[in-house]
Order: structure tokens, then sequence, then C-alpha cells
């Protein structure tokens, strides 16, 4: 399954007791056509308020799934949650264990501006680039590669910028 959503509304994608998530509330409408679901495993687990552009999760059914599916998913999921395509996977894939590649992005903006703040940090004075940089790379990344256990794993960071914003892009892909 490959969807996008804006986490705004959510307390992350992994299903928590007595809180909205992504996850649950895909898995309720996803009910309502598949009667055998267990559960959808995500690609990874985003934090509250953390938006996915790109995201793919998998589930198991004996349930024959077709194109259509996607058209009903969206028509009763809520307008922040959207499936791209839902399709059958490889055998033994696995949305999470199976990723080649993750790729994040941060937005910063320097001019005060409401309709940025849901996708973007505002910030009252411009950054330092060549800081930012220096900051991230500091320790070639060795917290993430300890955590996550991607010794083979490279990292790429791309800073773009302007006089009233910054992007940042930090994409990480599987060296094997």
């Amino acid at each position: 399954m490959h969807l996008a959503y804006d986490g705004t509304n959510y307390c992350g994608w992994q299903v928590q007791p007595k809180v909205n998530t992504v996850q649950q509330t895909i898995e309720n409408a996803l009910r309502l056509f598949v009667p055998d679901l267990k559960c959808i495993i995500g690609c990874g687990r985003t934090d509250t308020g953390v938006h996915a552009k790109d995201y793919y999760a998998h589930f198991d059914t004996k349930v024959e799934i077709h194109p259509e599916i996607v058209y009903k998913l969206n028509a009763v999921l809520p307008i922040d949650i959207s499936i791209k395509d839902c399709f059958t996977a490889k055998e033994h894939l696995h949305a999470r264990f199976s990723a080649t590649d993750r790729s994040y992005e941060y937005f910063v903006h320097f001019s005060k501006d409401p309709f940025k703040n849901r996708f973007s940090v505002f910030h009252s004075k411009i950054l330092n680039i060549d800081l930012i940089g220096e900051i991230i790379f500091s320790d070639n990344f060795t917290f993430y590669r300890n955590q996550l256990k991607l010794s083979n794993w490279f990292f790429r960071l791309n800073i773009h910028n302007s006089r009233t914003w910054i992007r940042v892009n930090l994409h990480s892909f599987d060296g094997n």
C-alpha cells in the first residue's frame, strides 16, 4: 500500500491506546473491505505531527484486493490521509525491513507566514547553512547507524536555501 498523510491531527503512525494515530485510522477503514485484517505494518514510525508524502505499508489477507479499493478507502478515510495505490507485494516483502532507502525533508522559513507553519518551522533569524551541515555531519551519522543497525547504509545531505527559507534533505540508502 502506498500512501501519504498530513500528521497534524495524529499522535504518530503506530497504534497507541486512547489517542488518534494514522495506522489505527487506516486499519479501521480497511476492515470495512478486508474482514480478515489483523493489522497493517508501516515502513517506519513517525512522531506526533509528522507528515509523510511517500509512505509504504503492508498487510496480510486472504481477500483478493481489487484496484477500486483505493477509491473506496479514500472515500471513507479523512481528508488528511490519502491512499495512492494498493497492490499485491512480493512474497516475504516487509514494509519496514525490506526498505532500501529513506528520505527526510525539513523546512525552515524566516519570514512570518501563517500559511507555512503547518509544514515548516518558523525561525526569526537566518541560520548559518555551513554550521547546520557541520552539526549534522559531526558524528558521521554514527547514532543513526548504531540505533537502527544501518552499518552498511550511506547518507546524503542536501541543503537548499534562499533569503526566506531553508530545505534540508536527508537521504539514506542501503549500500548492499
